[in-house]
């Protein structure tokens, strides 16, 4: 009978450890969800700065991300393309030019310097 018991008692315990971990991660994924529902994602392409700034902060900031370790790179054809189109798109963005629109890259350029 005393074994009886003592088993009861342990699993009780197991359950009650159990609920506790699935509240605990229930929290923890509660706190994640309003932790990212807090980080509101701030656009630097559309924002209300002024376009030399905007367009400092992008060769600075961005740019310098983009080409982080580019001296080691062997630079091929396809890479190249990459790299410019990446330019472009920011470009683009920053103007806020649909690419249904229809701008040649020239006159992108030209707006943006």
């Amino acid at each position: 009978m005393a074994k009886a018991a003592f088993k009861k008692k342990k699993k009780k315990k197991k359950k009650k450890r159990k609920r506790k971990r699935k509240r605990k991660r229930k929290r923890k994924r509660k706190r994640k969800r309003k932790r990212k529902r807090k980080r509101k994602k701030k656009n630097l392409f559309t924002s209300t700065l002024d376009l030399n700034l905007r367009k400092k902060l992008v060769k600075c900031y961005i740019w310098s991300m983009a080409l982080y370790g580019g001296e080691t790179w062997t630079l091929r054809a396809a890479d190249h393309k990459y790299l410019e189109s990446f330019e472009m798109r920011c470009w683009r963005r920053m103007e806020k030019i649909s690419w249904t629109d229809h701008v040649r890259n020239e006159e992108v350029l030209l707006r943006v310097n």
